[in-house]
């Protein structure tokens, strides 16, 4: 296969790395990191989703799954290279068996049936789901895990946020753990900055004119620029810019069941208080009403009454006095 001029070649990274490198899992920090959080979920039974944006990656991944589940041998020959334990843990990795991965190739029905085994609470060994993250990022409910890794950053921070709404949604019953991996140094660390920067853009309600659409050649060469943190020297000007953000505490049974009286004491506070306020609205509300209306009609009553007789009076008194001056003119003709 031949490569376009000015790229390199296919193979160069055969200058760096052999064969053999292929299976050392020290050579990745977040392969090792992901195998050590497989291990801890397994002795706690949580289940796992790996979301990640290269189809290599997660080739990269299954590689190791498979030199994981293999059998640990039970003695080394002598004067033979020790092999690696790639995993730690007790169970073993089978595709379709103890882990599922989803990408675009994989079908509606496939993916739907996956899901479905995978969600199922009786599925012990079903714990661990690769998803491709533009493929499996939407329209699919995965709440049986609580753990999700985001395994690289992306440049639309939209899907890194829906790949944990997998699982933080209705019907989740566990504390949800997010884990991002970032490689120290590289351009993952300066994309996740600029996710940071497209978010707090999003919550702004901005006019028209888009702020900072474009990249300027000095953020486009900051993005190149290599500057690895040397956090054992000594020089305070080499050190860390940025401290490393402190985890949130997470609260266990215990320290739950302390807030449960105050929580519920508030909400019946609150019930109480809503329900009283609302009955006595309404009490008042139709007390006024039924005292206005009777006031209301006792005076209408009242006012046309004296309208009505006053009226009647008049029209009597001048019906008999039209009358009696009739009556007397023809008296007085006729005399």
């Amino acid at each position: 296969m031949s490569s376009t001029p000015g790229s390199p070649a296919p193979d160069w990274y055969k200058d760096f790395v052999t064969d053999s490198d292929a299976i050392v899992l020290d050579h990745s920090g977040k392969i090792s990191l992901l195998f050590e959080i497989l291990r801890m979920a397994e002795e706690l039974g949580d289940k796992v989703l790996v979301f990640s944006q290269s189809l290599i990656s997660l080739d990269l991944i299954e590689d190791f799954l498979e030199l994981a589940s293999m059998d640990k041998p039970e003695e080394e020959e002598e004067g033979a290279e020790p092999r690696p334990v790639i995993y730690k843990g007790e169970g073993k990795w089978f595709r379709n068996i103890d882990y599922y991965r989803l990408d675009g190739s994989t079908t509606a029905q496939t993916r739907k049936k996956w899901a479905e085994e995978f969600n199922d609470i009786t599925n012990v060994r079903g714990r661990l789901f690769l998803i491709s993250t533009k493929a499996g990022s939407l329209g699919i409910n995965l709440v049986a895990a609580n753990r999700v890794i985001i395994f690289d950053a992306s440049w639309n921070p939209s899907y890194d946020i829906q790949s944990i709404f997998r699982v933080y949604r209705f019907g989740q019953i566990k504390a949800v753990f997010v884990y991002r991996f970032l490689a120290q140094g590289t351009m993952e660390e300066k994309i996740y900055d600029r996710q940071v920067t497209k978010q707090s853009l999003s919550f702004r309600v901005v006019d028209q004119q888009q702020i900072e659409r474009h990249f300027t050649m000095n953020e486009l060469t900051e993005l190149y620029s290599f500057e690895p943190d040397l956090l054992d020297d000594t020089n305070p000007e080499k050190k860390k810019k940025r401290e490393t953000p402190k985890l949130p505490r997470v609260r266990d049974t215990c320290s739950i069941a302390r807030y449960i009286p105050r929580y519920i004491a508030r909400y019946i506070s609150r019930y109480i208080a809503r329900y009283i306020s609302r009955y006595i609205a309404r009490y008042i509300a139709r007390y006024i009403s039924r005292y206005i209306a009777r006031y209301i009609a006792r005076y209408i009553s009242r006012y046309i009454s004296r309208y009505i007789s006053r009226y009647i009076a008049r029209y009597i008194a001048r019906y008999i006095a039209r009358y009696i001056s009739r009556y007397i003119a023809r008296y007085n003709d006729k005399a």
